[in-house]
């Protein structure tokens, strides 16, 4: 079967703080499906990331139940470590799920 990703196109990252211990992100991100990109509905997420410096990175936020969904950290261009990963096969979600009418996953994360 064909990969592809949805793309980074229309990402909003806003920087609510930044201080020497950590920083506060919101992110939010509404995109076509990667093969059919003109075709609603979009997938959908929307984060708020606190990023501490011990290296704790707090999610909280939601996102369509598919695709998958993936938040990874590196820190100082080190090794990747995952945060967060949604497999919508393992949770019984399908392409459905991205029409507003079916719940987001909703996500508190600290890792």
């Amino acid at each position: 079967m064909a990969r592809k990703n949805a793309g980074t196109s229309c990402i909003t990252a806003v920087k609510e703080w930044i201080t020497s211990s950590e920083a506060q992100f919101q992110i939010s991100h509404s995109v076509g499906l990667p093969f059919l990109m003109d075709v609603l509905p979009n997938i959908d997420y929307s984060y708020s990331l606190n990023i501490q410096k011990s290296g704790v990175t707090y999610i909280n936020g939601s996102h369509d139940q598919y695709p998958w969904h993936e938040i990874y950290r590196s820190d100082n261009g080190g090794t990747w470590k995952t945060l967060y990963q949604f497999n919508p096969d393992a949770a019984g979600t399908n392409v459905n799920y991205l029409f507003p009418l079916y719940p987001n996953k909703k996500i508190a994360v600290s890792k």
